[in-house]
């Protein structure tokens, strides 16, 4: 995945099509930053249903002029009795397109410095553009506006739009917009078109016209921004005075940090932040007071387990996929032998569990161990629980949002399949039924603990969990 991202302005930004990007692991965003760069920008979930501060502005359907209201159909007519659209070619661009551009980085209210003409046959050249479109004044040919497009096999992205002020102003963007719509939505039955990400710069206005003219929408997503370490604490320190700085880098920089916030309403985000402080509060200090009052007893079933089961450790390690996807090792009490094979699956009864090591799972005590990975701040003691490299490392789409949750001893996917190793004994394929039923289930449960966490739901699921008994959630009984 990493390879299709792309440095920026001193950030990694994706280099395909929206819809394609997932969630990054710690990992992967460490080895972006080893290649360069201040920043990493990562969005995904596209297109969700739940409304965020960013977005991609899109189109995915083409409904001709029906679609427009009467003074835009009027306007887009207009274009066309004055000028012609039409697909050109790289070439043509070259030899007409820089005064355009020229002209039209004057007009933004953020100014900005046009390109060399070399540079800007070079971007040609070798951009990641590959169709152009121009539009032009029929009286004279002259190319008084363009687009440089990026195009898929699913989505065609307009990259740059340049327009000479006048005829911009005579309806120029109207009708090439329009042009263009029609040719990939209705002729090649593109997925969709798009304008970008939600503007940072707001150097135009070209996104509010696209949404309220041409009837472009908002497809929201998730965005995380990932920063070196000597650049996070300013960035957030400055955030609240983000409106104090002149238009420029550092204030883009920090109009990008805030679009990653939320949008709940502020009792409800106060809510959830404080629910998450008392989850950090409470994991560190019942960590800690479990290991002053039961190391003598965790060191005793260690013993048992040597004298029980020798030939081995007390321990078992092993390594487990952690929040944002880092790898971390996980500790437990060894339940089973020495010469087991290795399998992403536990079935009641299986021959490598020991006799003992049956009882230390049947009373959940090969988990105390795992007090110490939540002191040290690998897990906590509700979330989904650390799967093995393979399942979720590997979720696409809006499945991957579990990895923000950091893994825990107990949680609703546990409580509902606190019986898994019964129910796997019962099914021919035990393997097959915890990838296709088991695990996508748990994955469901899991993004609903995210968007629902409250503190006393996870109190709720501790004392469940200790009490082996039973409680309502997401509209059933786990």
């Amino acid at each position: 995945m990493t390879e299709r991202y792309h440095l920026y302005k001193g950030a990694w930004i994706f280099n395909g099509e929206p819809s394609q990007e997932h969630m990054l692991t710690r990992g992967e965003v460490k080895s972006l930053l080893a290649r360069g760069g201040w920043m990493v920008r990562n969005c995904y979930n596209f297109d969700q249903e739940e409304k965020t501060k960013f977005w991609y502005v899109i189109k995915d359907q083409f409904g001709g002029m029906e679609e427009l209201s009467s003074k835009m159909r009027n306007q887009v007519k207009r274009c066309f009795r004055k000028m012609r659209v039409e697909p050109i070619s790289a070439e043509k661009l070259m030899a007409e397109g820089y005064e355009v551009y020229c002209q039209a980085s004057e007009h933004y209210k953020l100014k900005a410095k046009a390109p060399t003409r070399q540079e800007f046959e070079q971007r040609i050249r070798e951009g990641r553009e590959n169709e152009y479109w121009g539009c032009f004044e029929l009286e004279s040919n002259r190319l008084v506006a363009f687009s440089m497009n990026l195009v898929t096999e699913h989505m065609a992205e307009y990259k740059t739009l340049k327009a000479i002020p006048e005829w911009q102003e005579q309806y120029a963007y109207y009708g090439l917009l329009y042009e263009m719509n029609r040719h990939y939505l209705e002729e090649r039955g593109l997925q969709y078109v798009n304008d970008g990400s939600r503007s940072i710069t707001q150097h135009s206005n070209i996104q509010p016209f696209l949404i309220n003219k041409l009837r472009f929408r908002r497809a929201y997503c998730q965005m995380d921004m990932h920063y070196r370490w000597w650049l996070w604490l300013p960035v957030h320190v400055l955030l609240p005075f983000r409106r104090l700085f002149p238009k420029g880098r550092v204030r883009s920089i920090l109009n990008q940090e805030s679009m990653t916030r939320t949008d709940l309403p502020a009792k409800r985000k106060m809510k959830k932040r404080a629910s998450l402080v008392a989850k950090w509060v409470f994991d560190r200090v019942a960590a800690l007071l479990g290991i002053l009052l039961f190391w003598w007893f965790i060191l005793l079933l260690i013993i048992l387990v040597r004298i029980k089961m020798p030939g081995g450790p007390g321990l078992f390690r092993q390594k487990r996929i952690g929040e944002g996807g880092r790898i971390f090792t996980i500790v437990k009490l060894r339940t089973m032998n020495m010469q087991h094979e290795e399998s992403s699956v536990t079935v009641a009864g299986e021959k490598r569990i020991t006799p003992f090591g049956a009882k230390l799972r049947r009373w959940k005590l090969d988990e105390l161990p795992q007090l110490w990975n939540v002191l040290v701040g690998d897990m906590s003691f509700v979330g989904p629980r650390p799967d093995v490299p393979g399942y979720a490392d590997l979720l696409q789409g809006p499945d991957r949002e579990v990895l923000r949750l950091k893994p825990g001893i107990t949680g609703p996917a546990t409580l509902k399949y606190r019986d898994e190793e019964e129910l796997l004994a019962g099914v021919p394929n035990p393997l097959q039924f915890n990838d296709e039923v088991i695990f996508p289930d748990k994955v469901r449960l899991n993004r609903y603990y995210l968007h629902h966490y409250s503190f006393c739901t996870d109190m709720r699921m501790i004392v469940a969990t200790l009490l082996d008994q039973k409680i309502e959630y997401a509209g059933e009984r786990i």
